[in-house]
């Protein structure tokens, strides 16, 4: 079983988000793209290399930065859309992203019809909904028979890093998240990853095992999975202990005609 590590009695995702993807802008900037992002940005070269002019593409959860959104922009994909539900991320992409089509909407009741989409992204979002199964039946649901899925989910349950995250949200009931905001949102790596991981309401960890289970019973099948690399060494018994399947894995998925 998933591992659930939520909290009671705070602040919605949606506004916890505004803040700590708001600081994240300066860095995206300056062209300090994430890991994630840098892995989507190869794959999708990889993947897609030729006339994309026809294939229709869905940033599922976006955020602020609309940072897969953009990147499928350059990749020349004809029409690119997104959703996010927070309201703050949607009005920033529509000011400065005009060629993104965003509206908001949940990842667990996407606002689009069956079959939508040649590609459906979904990067380190499932597993901050309340309900991952039915979030990845959506975005089955939306992708067009023979499309791909890209998505991204913590896999890491059973891991160092797993317990780690434990002491964090410990830590977090007692330090409220603007003292701790306000304190280091400029420094990258704790506003990025430690006061994510430290506060966000909604947290769901898995094994690799248990995500291709989920994936299957929406009817895609994986064809494909990698763990996101943060410099800890692939494929080593060092990296299985300290983040068991992945602190991100990626799976991408194909759905049948």
């Amino acid at each position: 079983m998933p591992t659930n590590l939520s909290l009671e009695g705070v602040s919605s995702t949606e506004s916890f988000y505004t803040k700590i993807h708001t600081s994240m802008i300066s860095d995206v900037r300056d062209g300090a793209l994430p890991p994630g992002k840098r892995f989507f940005s190869d794959w999708l070269k990889q993947a897609f290399p030729g006339d994309n002019r026809n294939l229709t593409v869905l940033d599922a959860g976006c955020g602020v930065h609309v940072l897969n959104g953009l990147t499928c922009v350059e990749q020349g994909f004809g029409r690119v859309f997104a959703i996010d539900m927070n309201p703050d991320a949607v009005e920033h992409v529509r000011q400065n992203h005009p060629e993104i089509n965003v509206e908001i909407g949940s990842v667990m009741e996407l606002p689009y019809g069956d079959g939508s989409f040649d590609v459906v992204v979904c990067a380190g979002v499932v597993h901050h909904t309340a309900d991952v199964e039915k979030s990845l039946r959506e975005l089955s649901r939306v992708l067009k028979p023979d499309g791909t899925a890209y998505i991204s989910i913590y896999s890491f349950r059973k891991s160092l890093f797993e317990y780690v995250i434990r002491l964090w949200r410990l830590l977090g009931r007692v330090i409220p998240f603007d003292v701790m905001h306000a304190l280091f949102s400029r420094f990258r790596a704790i506003n990025n990853f430690v006061l994510d991981h430290m506060y966000v309401p909604v947290i769901w960890v898995f094994s690799a095992n248990e995500v291709r289970d989920l994936i299957t019973e929406t009817g895609m099948t994986v064809v494909d999975e990698h763990p996101i690399n943060y410099g800890i060494p692939k494929g080593s018994a060092l990296e299985r202990v300290l983040v068991g399947d992945g602190l991100i894995r990626v799976y991408v998925c194909q759905k049948p005609l």
